[in-house]
């Protein structure tokens, strides 16, 4: 009777025992992604950098005034998001953020940036838009797999640069930087694609790269610059798919507009036009046509529906 007593304690202790040393011994899954967003009263050095496996730390309006000079010890870190900050300076140690791919510091103090993010060897996406920038910071130069660079709502009033040490660049976002000159260069074919300089104030004399060295570029957003005409360059760009030029004093447009023969997009929106220049009624294949400002007539759109029948044309009625 004993023996037949013991046995279900002993079978319930041997199970207790095993289960116990399974939950004791399972190791803690190392945390991947923070967001500490609206935390008021933390700092980075209190809370992160023991996770050394975090690849994605997120920081939203924290009211934070520094990164720490320790931040190097998330080896693994892929994603670094801080926008709505008070940071003004990163530590020389962000260089040792190798897998770093992703870096928002959007909406901060930054005036000027240490030679050490220039350094960062596989960063592809950086926003510093809305911080305190009089110039072009132009350690970004040596970002060879930047793919996006978005600096626009600074006080940048010259751009002079030569974009050969950013080979992988498709995006770049100046717009709302009080822009008077921006000129590009390039010693072979460059990878751009997107280029956004609306809400500046680039003149004619102020704008120019060499179509050449930027074959790929499919959109050019030049609305509520001070043009008085296109652009020659823009119209060597056989691939340009998008192009707004949107106020500016354009008067006139030239027949060269016909050869870009991959245009989707075209925006007139309000220039110093008195009618539809002529060359419109020879341009197919738009998707979207704005010539609000213009005075035109039923029969106006009418044939330039019938050339672009798939097109959304806006204008004033």
């Amino acid at each position: 009777m004993k023996s037949y007593f013991f046995i279900p304690f002993i079978a319930i202790f041997i199970f207790l025992a095993s289960s116990c040393e399974g939950i004791l011994g399972e190791e803690e899954v190392p945390l991947t992604l923070m967001d500490i967003s609206f935390e008021k009263h933390l700092t980075i050095t209190d809370t992160v950098l023991k996770h050394k496996k975090l690849e994605t730390l997120i920081g939203r309006n924290c009211q934070l005034k520094n990164v720490p000079n320790r931040i190097d010890e998330l080896r693994s870190l892929k994603t670094l998001k801080l926008p709505q900050n008070d940071l003004y300076f990163l530590p020389k140690s962000m260089r040792g953020l190798w897998e770093l791919t992703k870096l928002d510091l959007d909406t901060n103090q930054f005036s000027s940036i240490d030679y050490s993010l220039g350094r960062l060897p596989n960063l592809e996406y950086l926003e510093l838009s809305h911080n305190r920038f009089k110039s072009f910071p132009h350690e970004l130069l040596y970002l060879k797999k930047l793919k996006s660079l978005d600096i626009s709502l600074n006080e940048i009033s010259k751009f002079d640069a030569n974009l050969s040490g950013m080979q992988k660049l498709e995006t770049l976002n100046f717009r709302n930087c009080k822009l008077t000159t921006f000129l590009i260069g390039s010693n072979s074919p460059h990878g751009l694609m997107n280029l956004e300089l609306s809400n500046n104030d680039i003149n004619n004399k102020g704008f120019g790269f060499s179509p050449d060295k930027f074959p790929r570029l499919t959109s050019v957003r030049l609305a509520w610059n001070d043009l008085d005409y296109i652009p020659k360059e823009l119209l060597e760009l056989k691939f340009l798919n998008i192009l707004d030029l949107g106020y500016n004093n354009l008067s006139s447009l030239p027949e060269g507009l016909l050869k870009l023969s991959s245009l989707k997009s075209l925006n007139l929106k309000y220039n110093k036009f008195k009618s539809i220049p002529s060359v419109l009624y020879s341009i197919t294949g738009l998707d979207y046509l704005n010539i609000q400002g213009i005075k035109v007539s039923k029969e106006d759109i009418k044939q330039l529906k019938k050339l672009n029948p798939n097109a959304t044309i806006f204008y004033d009625r």
